[in-house]
């Protein structure tokens, strides 16, 4: 067997308690205890999505599940958030380092040069380039 068929499989004949926990979370049921600090896993997973470009919906993934159980097993469906509240955790985060890249240029004005350039291509699609350092 190749592909997510096979992983299913395999969970299900070596992993029992694994598929067990994915049945009981698709009912709704929080069956988990975790004992660190859910902010830290909010930071790490926004650090984790931005940084490898992943997609937001990847917290409604079993297999990602499956590897967070591994690393911690008492997590509980309320320390990790669900899409939704996941893609305002990435604005707000946004929003914090944007706020810190102000301040940071504000303190260099006079310390920053800009670099520009136009061309098109063979379509005559325009293309406008600014590089700053």
């Amino acid at each position: 067997m190749t592909g997510i068929t096979g992983l299913h499989a395999h969970l299900e004949k070596n992993h029992k308690q694994v598929t067990s926990i994915f049945a009981k979370r698709k009912l709704g049921q929080s069956y988990y205890q975790m004992s660190s600090r859910p902010q830290e896993l909010h930071a790490k997973l926004v650090n984790f999505i931005v940084t490898d470009d992943q997609s937001i919906n990847i917290v409604e993934c079993p297999e990602f599940w499956s590897l967070l159980l591994l690393l911690h097993e008492d997590l509980r469906d309320k320390n990790v958030p669900c899409h939704t509240q996941l893609h305002s955790l990435v604005i707000k985060s946004w929003q914090t380092y944007f706020e810190h890249l102000k301040t940071d240029l504000q303190a260099a004005l006079g310390k920053i040069s800009f670099m520009g350039d136009i061309w098109s291509d063979q379509c005559l699609h325009p293309f406008f380039a600014i590089t700053a350092h």
